[in-house]
Formats: C-alpha cells, structure tokens, sequence
C-alpha cells in the first residue's frame, strides 16, 4: 500500500509538473523511487500526457549515448558529418513533438556527461518537464540534470509509515496474523524503507527467523541474516576509507551525541555521511544524538567479521574516548564489551534520542520522519541500556527499590512471569513493612496483567494483607485495580482510609477511584480526586498525568485532553519514557478518532505502534490503540491488516478493558466488516459485548461499542438503551454526546439529525457530525433538494478538513453537486473512449483544459484512471 505521506508526494509532483516546473526524486536504495516515478508516469498517461522514458545503468555510466541508444531514441544522421551526440538531441526532440510531453529518467545520476548534455538541450527552451529520481546514497555529479534543467524542485522519498510496512511483512506471512511487536522491530531495522522492509521480512521466513504459531507469525531473538548483506551493500557504494571506518564506527557505538561522534569521527566524514542520508540527526531536550540510518546498515557493519579492520577501529574508538568527558559515563564501562563479544555498544543511558521539532526546515522533517521510523530500534537500545545498570544495581544493594525499578523494565520486555515474581520474592526477605507492601503490589501486578491470573494476585494479596498493618489500604487498592481490570466497576469508587499512615497510601486510594469514576461516567469527579493527590514520586505521577487527560477527554473537554495529553507525550518521545508514550499516546488516538481526524490519527498511530514496547501497567491502554488501529485500518480498506490488528488485540488476552475503546470486540467488528463481512452480524456482536460492558458499568466503552453498532445496523431499541446508559453519567459529558448521536442516528427526522450534527460539531465531534449530516442530505434530496445541496457542500468542506478517508466517505454523495456541468461532460465522454483531443475538439475546448478538468474529476471522484471513472460515474445514476 502507498502510505500518505508517499501518496501526498505523488501529487505535488503531478502538480508541479503539470504546471511545467521539473521534478527531481531522491532516496535512499530500497526507498520505493523507481516505484514512485513509475507511478507518476503512468498517472500522466491516464491523461493524454506523452512520456519519454531513460534509465541510468551503473555499467553504462562510462559510455557516452549507450542508454539514449538503448531505449531507440538515436535519431537517423541527416547528413554524414553529424554527430551522435546531435543524433541523440534529434531524436529525443522527435519524440517530444506531442502538445503535452514529459521526460522521465530513472536513476538519472548514473547518465553519462553525454546524455545529460543531449536531454538537457533536447528540453533547452521548450517548455517540457523532467521528472526523474537519483540516489542520495551515491556521490553527487560534477554535472547533473538537476544543475541543467530549470526551473525544477526536489522532493525526498519518506519513510514509510508503520501501516505499509505492516501490509508488506502480511503479504509476505499470506497465512495467518502477524505480531505489532514483530513488525514494529522488522519496520525500524529497515528505517521504513520498503526494499529493506521486504528483504528483512521474505528472508526472515525463508530462514526461519519468522515462525508461526496458533496462526500468528513472530520473530525470535535475531531477525538479521548474512543474506541480507546483498540489500545494505547499495548503501556503502563509493564510500572511501576513512568515511567507511567511521560509519562502522558509528555503527558500533549506536545512537550517540555529536560531541562524541566527532572525536571517533572527523567532520568531513561526518558531512559526506550526512550528504548521503546515512544519519539521523536526534534532537533531544539539551543535545543532539546522530546514529546511523537505516538501523539494518549499522547492523551489517556490527556483525562484519572480526579482521584487522574490525580491530583496529576498535583500538581507535577506545584512544577517542578516552580523552572524551563520557569515559566515566556508561559509554565507557561498556567498552570492554567490544573487544570481548564485538557487540554494539548502547545508547548513552538518560540521553534521549528522538527529534521533537516540528518546524518547517525540510531538513529537520526528513530527520524526525527518519527517527519515527527508527523509533523501535532507539527503544530497544535504552530499555538494554536500563536493564544493564539496573541488573548491576541490583546486584550490588539487593534491596527492595532496587529490585522494583528492575523488573519494572524487565516487565517492559515481556520476561518470564516465573522468574521476574522469583526476583520480587527473594526482595522481601527482612524488608519493612512499607517495602513488602511495595513488592506485594508489584507481585499482584505481574500476575494479573502478565500472567493473566487475577486469582494468583488475590491470593498474594490475601497472604501479605495481615503483615501489612497500617499499610493495607494500599494492597486493597491494588486489589480494586485489579477488580477494575478483569470484573468491572464497583456501583461507588473505593472507600477512604480511616487512618492514613503515608500520603503515598492515600495518593494510591484517590488514584483508585479516580479509575473508578472515570470508568462509571463521572470524570469531573475523578479530576477532583487526581488533584488532591501530592506524592510527586514519578510512577504516581505518570499515572495521575495519564489518568487527568483520559478524565478530561470522558468529560467532553477533547482540546483539553490533547493539550495535556500532547504536552506529556513529546516529552516522552524525547527521553524515550514508555509509560508517558503509551498512556498519553492512547489518550491522542482516542481524542482523534472521536473528532474523526483522521489525517492527524495516522500520523500519531504509526510511530506509536512502531514501539513494539508497552509497559504491564498500561498493557489496557495498549488493547485501546490495537482497538483503534483496527479501526482506521478498516476504514482504509486493508482487510488483511485489520484482521491482523483484530488478531493482536485479542492475543492480548485483555478482552474488555474499563476506559474507552477498551474492547478486542469492537477490533474484531471492524475488521470483520473490511473483509467483506455481514454488517448486521457485526453489530450484533458489538452490541453483545455492548451490553457486557455496560453490565460492568464500564460506561464510556459500552456507548462506544453501542456508536459503533449502531453505524452498522441503526436498531432503534439500542439507541433508546443508550440513552438511558448515559444517564447515569455526569452531564454534558463524551457520554451525552455519544447517547445524541445514538439518538439521531435513528430518527426518522432529518432536521433532527442536523441539529445533533451541529451540537457534535460545536463539541469537537466532527466525525459523528459528518455521518448525521451526510445521513441527512440523503433523506432531504427529495423533500428539500437546495438544504440537501448546501448539507452536501458543508459535508464536503468537512470531509476535507478531516482528511484521511473522509473525502472518499462523501464522494458517493457529493460527487453529483461537486462535478460542474462541464466536468461531467468530460468525464463521460472520457468513459466513452474518447480521446483528449477529441473531447477537446467536440466541446471547443482546448487540450489543456480538457486535462485540468479530468485531473480535477479525479480528484474530486478519488479515482486513478478512466477505468475507475467509468465505475464511479456509474455509481451516481
């Protein structure tokens, strides 16, 4: 699939070529460039464009003309002095005589100095377009098209997003589901570049590297392989000595500050890195870090044999850095490890790597697009680096704090239950009373969330409860967390302690029913409980953060919630903090999909399924996001990942969750539905497990499911149940709002629906109001065509506005009041099979204006060729 922002460079390039200004192409090998002039090509063709097409061979880089020869452009001598430099401009201004023409080069960087002078002069003065693509991985030209041909732009191949990587790695594994944590490690080793992404992938399956199992596909400890040396080797091409011996330099040190980087490696190797696209630059809160992109280059060069080379690069890095201010740091205790195993050395621990501007500099752009796509790997990296100290602190105090922040990423990484709850235990021996409290909660938590055994938690907390003294009423808070989780909402939130021991004690209580009251409908309740609480230890105020900002959005406040939300979440990305960049980051999917922003949801969702990392405390918060993935990639039209997505939440093993969209259910009806699906059945058991979830009195996910069948089968008795579901919430809350769409969704009155739409739309709920509206003009065509036409044009601004799918949601509807008269006349006498020049010639028109109005019917149809037109013109009679 083509991801939006590839999609996106598509048609600026059809754009500025149109408007007759050439287009060059760049990135990286594996990028998808050839795949991407390809399809520009072609997309010119379907519109009575004339295109001329050369491409660059490496092996005929030192013969003059050879490739303008090789594609029959040569034109005929017209006398016996003339040249073959002559007969090649001669022949390519043959081939352009049509009134609409473009020059289509591949791999442009590889002409010849003949050639380029040829097609240079061949377009010198006629107005004609180049589009080509180039290499940023090979040496810059003393001459290139690029310099000859004006006036031109160049746009760079990005990444792809998470959601296309995971559509190549489901094509490849075409028999059964794929793991999000498989793909999110095989998308960062590729830098989420297509080639790589493939390659990574189909030799992981050919090599066993990717197993299946109970119809899910995952990988083991190693996905790299010797045979993906022949996808990196592109990338090292040209490279001399010394910039070689600093990129595995670099590779081995992984993500690093510039500080360093630049006494292991001299600025000009530096510079020629950088010049090829070999290194991500990382903008952190007080540094710049750079590691070497894509991640599966630094691997190659990490697990190159142990030669001469190898040894001395290593005796260079240890000389560097030990007159480097970071020998004390962890950088230096791990460099023992590369001469003992050749391992990678880690990130420098605390030194958050992740690029967090979001200005307007292209530069800065492509750098943050690159570290999202690494992003997995930039996880990875810390969590080992984490876990290494930890261990070693452990080892050393043995004691109960030591022992929690150890398992708690160890937690992260999905260790064995057995053995992590082994560690806790032997913590316990002759600790106070506050830390077996401590470690008792931890145990709990592990066995419920991790093991999926809340009766193994109950029974630990019942054997520790009688010692815990004063200290109990946080063990029977940790005890309604875990109700919360697997059983449901108690009818009043948890009570207070009589007598508080530690405000830590009381923070953990108010923390609880905080939950609680989110969970039942009553969020202002829950934010006045959360700003009581004082403790600023970090693990209680992650959770109050996270907590505050899902309250906000159950109250109906959705800018409020992305706001604080938002404000946590970039921080997190710069210190790579998975708690904030779970919970906050569900909390931003959640806030877009109810405003139906779907635009600014894809973009959130794909670095945040990227990690591949959830911390077990806010293992539901995750369940929310596969829930909403699922949902967006239905909407999309990718069966194959939803189902996949759809697989992911239910292996999760947290069916039913207590905040919104907490439901593996709703995952699967989505999926379902994408895949051709009965939309009847898919609602009934939306609405089953509707009603399980309101039995719960997990209020918020009941409605949600409820919208969700409701869309799918508008069943006027389940609108009016919700309607008195949402009565038992606070108002004016996300619960009103969704009991009002439930409502007009069903009414039989179109005005009525307009006026729900407005009151949505007033509210931040853009998408919801965009379905009533649409619903709305469709009733009203008949009755009251001019407030259907204006519902139609207001849908259609709206739509835009949201972007994603939207447009093409509204295109059935709109497309009628969209299309002027002239358009349509085109358009069918486009279907018809006639030509551009003869439709221009049958309306008096000219060429030109024959193709502006079929590009703007495209666009306004989300059609690709006459092919598709015909099928949606005739869906409009």
């Amino acid at each position: 699939m083509e991801s939006f922002s590839r999609s996106r460079l598509s048609t600026d390039a059809l754009e500025y070529l149109r408007a007759g200004t050439s287009v060059n192409v760049r990135g990286l090998p594996g990028s998808g460039r050839t795949a991407a002039l390809t399809q520009i090509a072609a997309s010119l063709e379907a519109v009575g464009w004339t295109v001329v097409r050369l491409r660059g061979i490496a092996a005929l880089s030192d013969r003059p003309l050879e490739v303008i020869a090789f594609a029959g452009l040569l034109g005929q001598p017209a006398a016996r002095q003339t040249t073959a430099l002559t007969q090649a401009i001669t022949g390519l201004q043959a081939a352009l005589n049509g009134p609409r023409c473009v020059v289509a080069i591949d791999d442009c960087d590889l002409l010849d100095a003949a050639s380029i002078s040829a097609v240079g002069t061949a377009l010198d003065g006629r107005s004609i377009p180049l589009l080509s693509s180039a290499s940023t991985a090979r040496a810059a030209q003393d001459m290139s098209l690029d310099a000859i041909v004006r006036p031109g732009v160049r746009l760079v191949m990005p990444p792809l997003g998470f959601d296309a990587s995971y559509e190549i790695v489901q094509e490849i594994c075409d028999h059964g589901s794929v793991s999000t944590d498989t793909v999110a490690r095989i998308h960062s080793r590729g830098g989420g570049l297509p080639g790589l992404v493939h390659a990574i992938a189909d030799i992981g399956v050919h090599e066993g590297l990717l197993t299946q199992d109970n119809g899910v596909w995952s990988a083991g400890t190693r996905l790299w392989s010797p045979r993906l040396a022949f996808a990196v080797e592109p990338f090292l091409q040209g490279l001399g000595p010394e910039t070689l011996s600093g990129l595995i330099k670099l590779s081995l040190v992984g993500a690093i500050d510039v500080s360093v980087a630049k006494s292991l490696v001299g600025w000009s190797e530096l510079e020629e890195l950088d010049d090829r696209g070999l290194l991500t630059f990382l903008t952190g809160a007080d540094q710049v870090s750079m590691s070497v992109y894509p991640p599966l280059l630094a691997e190659h060069l990490r697990n190159e044999r142990a030669g001469a080379r190898r040894l001395r690069i290593l005796d260079e890095i240890n000389e560097a850095l030990a007159r480097s201010e970071f020998t004390s740091g962890e950088l230096g205790r791990q460099l023992p490890d590369l001469h003992r195993a050749a391992a990678p050395l880690t990130s420098i621990r605390d030194r958050g790597a992740f690029m967090t501007s979001s200005g307007g500099d292209p530069h800065d752009l492509e750098n943050r697009a690159a570290a999202e796509a690494v992003l997995n790997r930039l996880v990875h990296e810390k969590l080992l680096s984490e876990t290494l100290d930890r261990r070693a602190a452990l080892e050393r105090d043995r004691d109960a704090k030591s022992a929690l922040e150890y398992v708690t990423l160890l937690m992260v990484q999905g260790a064995d239950v057995e053995a992590i709850d082994a560690v806790l235990a032997e913590a316990m021996r002759g600790t106070t009373p506050q830390d077996r409290v401590r470690l008792t909660a931890a145990r709990a938590l592990l066995w419920a969330l991790g093991a999926l055994d809340p009766d193994k938690a109950s029974e630990l907390l019942d054997a520790q409860l009688p010692l815990a003294g004063a200290w109990a009423p946080a063990l029977e808070a940790r005890r309604a967390q875990i109700r919360l989780q697997f059983t449901g909402a108690p009818a009043a939130p948890h009570p207070l302690p009589q007598a508080i021991v530690s405000p830590l004690v009381l923070d953990e209580v108010r923390l609880t029913r905080a939950q609680e009251l989110i969970a039942i409908g009553r969020p202002r309740a829950a934010i006045a409980e959360l700003d009581l609480v004082r403790t600023d230890a970090a693990r209680v105020a992650t959770r109050v953060s996270v907590f505050h900002a899902v309250a906000l959005a159950v109250a109906g406040d959705l800018d409020g919630a992305e706001a604080a939300a938002r404000r946590n979440y970039d921080d997190a990305l710069a210190r790579l903090d998975l708690a904030l960049l779970t919970g906050h980051g569900y909390v931003i999917a959640l806030v877009h999909s109810l405003r139906g922003d779907d635009a600014r949801l894809r973009d959130h969702l794909l670095p945040l399924l990227s990690l591949g990392f959830a911390p077990l405390c806010f293992l539901p918060f995750q369940l929310g996001i596969i829930v909403s993935a699922t949902r967006f990639a239905a909407r999309l039209g990718q069966p194959a990942t939803a189902r996949s997505l759809a697989d992911q939440a239910e292996a999760l093993g947290l069916h039913l969750g207590p905040h919104p969209g907490m439901l593996a259910a709703q995952a699967r009806a989505h999926a379902e539905v994408a895949g051709g699906g009965d939309p009847s059945a898919a609602a009934d058991a939306l609405w089953t497990a509707a009603e399980d979830a309101y039995e719960r009195r997990y209020l918020i996910t009941a409605l949600l499911a409820g919208v969700q069948s409701i869309k799918l089968d508008a069943v006027p008795q389940r609108a009016e149940a919700m309607v008195r579901w949402a009565e038992d919430a606070e108002p004016d809350g996300l619960a009103a709002m969704l009991a009002d769409f439930a409502a007009a969704t069903v009414a039989s009155d179109p005005y009525a629906r307009l006026a729900s739409a407005s009151r949505l739309r007033r509210r931040g709920f853009a998408g919801l109001a965009l379905s009533l509206q649409v619903a709305a003009a469709t009733d009203l065509a008949d009755r009251d065509p001019e407030r259907a036409n204006v519902e139609i044009r207001r849908a259609c601004t709206l739509a835009t506005q949201l972007g994603g799918e939207y447009p093409r949601y509204t295109a059935a509807l709109t497309s009628r009041a969209l299309l002027t008269g002239r358009e349509r006349q085109v358009a069918e006498l486009a279907v018809a099979g006639l030509t551009n020049g003869e439709i221009a010639g049958r309306l008096q028109l000219s060429v030109r204006t024959v193709e502006s109005h079929l590009y703007r019917v495209f666009r306004k149809l989300g059609v690709q060729d006459r092919h598709d037109l015909a099928a949606a013109l005739h869906s409009l009679t």
